[in-house]
């Protein structure tokens, strides 16, 4: 994919947000238009920008229970917008897993 100086500027501006240590994460974010989803999740887990936890919501979002729940609540466009997040993550190649 060409990422223009657009792109490279808003994956900046979110990890200067989010902390530099999610740099290779807001990248993947801004590629495959998780960035809202990356955002979500980054708050939701109380994270900083030292404390990098995304793959702590992938894992609890992937639980049998949890699955259950995301299922029942699928017309909530939060839940199912973190659904379709941890899915991405999950997806995403090993090299580029920043979580």
């Amino acid at each position: 994919m060409i990422f223009g100086k657009k792109n490279s500027d808003a994956v900046e501006k979110m990890t200067v947000r989010l902390g530099r240590r999610f740099e290779a994460i807001c990248q993947w974010a801004m590629e495959s238009g998780q960035q809202l989803p990356l955002e979500a999740g980054y708050h939701i887990l109380g994270l900083n920008p030292y404390l990098v936890g995304i793959g702590n919501l992938v894992h609890e979002l992937s639980h049998s229970d949890s699955l259950l729940i995301t299922k029942q609540w699928s017309a909530n466009p939060i839940v199912s917008m973190l659904a379709e997040f941890s899915a991405a993550v999950k997806s995403m190649p090993r090299n580029r897993s920043a979580v």
